[in-house]
């Protein structure tokens, strides 16, 4: 993972201190991360609720024609998801992810 330094005015530093309390983001990085995805990924980014992830279905649904997945690829995305619950079971801030 590569590292990078951003200098931000006093305002702005307040501004994401803020921002990443609010949002409840472990660390200001973590909210810059979730802006990076966000844009990245558009209307797909997942903030990591289970409320926004509900709400990502009727997108997905919509999005196109499915691509039929192998047994390997199934396994593969059971285990990341698996992860990924388990990651967001851990983490000190209480929100229903």
């Amino acid at each position: 993972m590569g590292k990078r330094t951003v200098t931000l005015s006093d305002d702005m530093q307040q501004f994401v201190s803020r921002q990443a309390r609010d949002q409840q983001h472990p660390d200001e990085a973590e909210y810059i991360r979730s802006l990076i995805r966000r844009e990245q990924y558009g209307a797909f980014a997942w903030d990591g609720s289970a409320d926004h992830l509900q709400a990502l279905i009727p997108q997905a649904e919509q999005s196109g024609t499915a691509i039929p997945a192998s047994d390997v690829y199934i396994q593969d995305f059971k285990s990341r998801m698996q992860r990924i619950i388990e990651q967001a079971s851990q983490t000190p801030q209480g929100k229903d992810e």
